[in-house]
């Protein structure tokens, strides 16, 4: 979410331009599989996540998006990085409009209960 007219908002740095959103849907993670690192709980994206990214890059709402942040850390704990395989498997694929998905969909801190998307200018 930004702010309507851009400017501050708390405490997010980069929604100032009104370019920037965040959101989640159910399945992004799962609770049962948070972990705790450095005293901080962190939640993986699923690979359904990263499907149902995918399938958003690649309907006609996909071309307007320039970047996707999540944050994702491998764990000991998963044994696969679920989220990142798919992504991988999708990677041979270029988007409609050309553009690889791991230059679309990046690592970004504090994003590991929701999705950041930063749309064009």
């Amino acid at each position: 979410m930004s702010n309507m007219n851009g400017g501050r908002f708390y405490p997010h740095a980069s929604h100032r331009q009104g370019v920037d959103a965040d959101g989640f849907f159910k399945g992004y993670y799962k609770p049962s599989e948070c972990t705790v690192e450095n005293g901080a709980e962190l939640c993986h994206p699923t690979a359904y996540a990263a499907s149902v990214l995918m399938a958003l890059l690649r309907s006609p709402y996909g071309a307007p998006i320039d970047k996707i942040f999540v944050t994702y850390r491998p764990s000991h704990i998963l044994p696969v990085d679920r989220f990142f395989d798919e992504l991988d498997f999708e990677n041979g694929n270029p988007l409609p409009d050309g553009r690889r998905v791991l230059d679309v969909i990046r690592v970004e801190k504090k994003h590991d209960t929701h999705f950041h998307i930063r749309f064009k200018r």
